[in-house]
């Protein structure tokens, strides 16, 4: 399939559709039952959310292979390219992603830095009992009519036996110190303001705007077309303008 400019506008849209599918599946897996094994953690979570990503990505390859039947050869170049694309794009996200996540979530449980694979993570002092499991002081069975036991809590509302889990400084950061200075008045008054006033700036660019077409960009690199709009462009000519019409006379030869 020959290669056109058309074509270099597909990075951007495969970047918006893979980080969406990707903040889709880190947070089913985020909310997967954390006393399971990380391989049923990660299934659990394409389970959950496995189809909603494989019907965007089908739903996306097959608008692209459609389009690939345009008359038009720059269109057809591209949504092939297209297609093809968003389907590789959805295989390495349930194969190569999905894995890195796995491995990634046993980093996490021995403890190892994030930049730093194989150096260790020393704990905090006060993290280091929330890591192990909750002693039997902290779970109190209460003998009532009800056959089932009622078993109590720890401090931090876990249960006994299950995992904390540690939460990260930007979360801690967004919910302790960013969002209460968000919500002061005059911080909210000024969010206002900032955006209007860029809303007005957007729309004074709007009317700034010059649409622009060149028919070259929908060529191939090799095409003959390209040859003679280069020439065009050379000799200062109008693809789209009035020509005189002109005869020639030729002597016998």
């Amino acid at each position: 399939v020959p290669f056109t400019q058309l074509q270099q506008i597909l990075p951007f849209i495969l970047v918006g559709i893979g980080v969406d599918d990707m903040f889709i599946i880190t947070q089913s897996f985020r909310d997967a039952d954390k006393t399971l094994p990380i391989e049923e953690q990660v299934a659990q979570a394409m389970k959950r959310c496995g189809m909603s990503v494989m019907y965007t990505s089908v739903t996306d390859t097959l608008a692209f292979a459609l389009g690939a039947a345009s008359s038009i050869p720059a269109v057809s170049y591209f949504c092939s390219y297209a297609a093809m694309s968003v389907f590789l794009d959805f295989l390495l996200q349930i194969t190569m992603f999905v894995s890195f996540l796995a491995l990634d979530a046993y980093r996490a449980e021995a403890h190892l830095r994030d930049c730093c694979c194989c150096t260790p993570c020393a704990l905090k002092a006060a993290e280091e009992p929330k890591a192990q499991a909750l002693g039997p002081e902290e779970v109190t069975a209460v003998v009532t009519t009800d056959p089932s036991p009622t078993v109590s809590l720890g401090e931090e509302g876990q249960a006994a036996g299950a995992p904390v889990e540690r939460e990260g400084k930007l979360r801690v950061f967004l919910r302790d110190t960013y969002t209460p200075f968000l919500l002061k008045p005059a911080v909210k008054a000024t969010v206002c303001v900032f955006f209007a006033a860029l809303a007005a700036l957007n729309i004074y660019g709007i009317t700034k705007v010059e649409s622009e077409f060149q028919i070259i960009d929908l060529t191939p690199d090799q095409s003959y077309l390209r040859d003679f709009i280069n020439v065009e462009k050379k000799y200062s000519m109008d693809l789209f303008g009035e020509y005189f019409q002109t005869s020639l006379y030729f002597k016998s030869l």
